[in-house]
């Protein structure tokens, strides 16, 4: 388990100072070598203004040791839309052109 809480405090001279309350926890679980999932709940709350949460559910698969493949879901509780993604991580040789 993760999670942090955050206060961001942004003191003016002109006009009021602006406060803005963050966090997050996430709970990741090995189910194998190669598979995991993963889960998320996030907020930004700046005081005067609408806030934002979030809740993300995510899967993963090491086909090997040098390729991730993710999938994952996120629930946006404002007026952003929702987000289904994939995403893939790789690892490779940088290409080298030099002889010697």
């Amino acid at each position: 388990m993760y999670g942090e809480l955050q206060k961001f405090q942004f003191a003016y001279r002109l006009i009021p100072t602006f406060n803005q309350h963050t966090g997050y926890a996430e709970v990741r679980r090995v189910l194998h070598p190669r598979w995991y999932v993963a889960a998320r709940a996030s907020y930004i709350r700046p005081v005067g203004y609408p806030g934002d949460e979030s809740y993300e559910l995510g899967v993963g698969y090491r086909p090997n040791r040098y390729q991730l493949l993710k999938v994952g879901y996120q629930v946006m509780r404002s007026h952003a839309p929702n987000t289904f993604a994939v995403q893939y991580v790789t690892n490779f040789r940088a290409i080298s052109i030099s002889r010697d």
